[in-house]
């Protein structure tokens, strides 16, 4: 689950409006638009999720500016996305 599709339930108007304006019709079809251009993102290792997850939670306000109440286990499923 990326980060956007996290978001999509609680900010579906601000998303669809940004698709429409790329010109897309969904996240999946924006992912795969990002990974034509950047490539496939790193696979993160369980030590290098639970640093990033501890490096995340340090950022207060982008948290409290985030919908949906992100908690430390939302984070971390956030990034266990990208783990072998």
């Amino acid at each position: 689950k990326t980060y956007l599709n996290y978001l999509e339930p609680f900010q579906k108007e601000k998303i669809s409006q940004a698709l429409s304006a790329l010109n897309l019709s969904s996240v999946a079809e924006f992912l795969n638009a990002v990974e034509k251009l950047v490539g496939v993102p790193p696979v993160l290792s369980q030590a290098e999720i639970e640093i990033y997850t501890e490096q995340t939670l340090i950022q207060k306000s982008s948290i409290n500016n985030t919908a949906g109440g992100l908690t430390k286990e939302k984070i971390k499923n956030l990034w266990e996305g990208t783990k072998d």
